[in-house]
């Protein structure tokens, strides 16, 4: 197990799945819900879907959109997800829908195609095995929607959010996924000072971004770097020549 000062990480050594990841990610996060009183998010790695994947979506945000607007964008990613071949395990829970796609995919393709459906459609995270989730507000909301506690499997990372710049809404809640990179998601405590610098070279390559966030760009940065052939985890003095600010690299 390994426990950040600010962001929670659980890491199964042995085979199999663990029954109580979730449940323990849970009181991590419970215990450190003071510390960011703002948002509460995981993502969580389960058993792999090999030659499939698992694609999770907001309809919307509850604070910020009518409940009319949400069913609406709710209903078109669900006729979406129902006409794509290979779709199946097809589930809704109030403005988030999960799906599971058989076959090869083009992931920035189907990202670009679902966010389109609908206005502030968002697609959390595409993995064979990570499912993410994350809420405005306390642990205690994000195990009341998404029921965190009963999730089984390896390892997952956590975050609860104290917000010093940007926004509090869902979007700018982490952890962030690697947009283009199945099963990569970031958490992020610190600052990057050539955050602008960065997102202005992604933004060039037409990366797309979905937050005001600084901690973003490293999700786009590792997604970015693995596409073109690099390994988990970055080497450090490859991270601080590319990025400066306060954040630490684990090995």
């Amino acid at each position: 197990m390994a426990w950040h000062v600010w962001n929670p990480g659980l890491f199964r050594k042995g085979a199999g799945t663990d029954g109580q990841l979730g449940a323990t990610m849970l009181c991590m996060l419970q215990a450190l819900g003071r510390r960011g009183p703002d948002s509460a998010g995981v993502a969580m790695v389960g058993p792999a879907h090999r030659a499939a994947y698992i694609v999770r979506v907001q309809a919307g945000d509850e604070l910020e959109m009518s409940k009319l607007a949400i069913e609406a964008n709710r209903e078109a990613i669900l006729i979406f997800a129902r006409a794509l071949d290979g779709a199946y395990d097809i589930s809704c829970s109030g403005a988030y829908v999960r799906f599971v796609l058989a076959g090869d995919i083009d992931l920035p393709g189907l990202t670009s195609a679902i966010e389109s459906l609908g206005e502030s459609i968002e697609v959390l995270s595409i993995g064979h095995a990570m499912e993410l989730s994350k809420e405005v507000g306390s642990p205690h909301l994000l195990e009341g929607k998404h029921h965190i506690s009963a999730f089984a499997g390896s390892h997952g990372i956590g975050h609860t959010r104290l917000c010093t710049e940007s926004t509090v809404d869902l979007s700018h809640s982490q952890p962030f996924w690697g947009r283009g990179a199945a099963d990569l998601a970031i958490v992020h405590n610190g600052h990057i000072t050539n955050y602008h610098q960065m997102r202005r070279k992604y933004e060039q390559r037409g990366v797309r971004f979905v937050t005001e966030n600084d901690s973003e760009v490293l999700a786009v940065y590792l997604a970015e770097s693995l596409n073109r052939g690099a390994t988990l985890p970055p080497r450090p003095g490859r991270c601080s020549a590319d990025m400066d600010g306060a954040y630490s690299c684990w090995r």
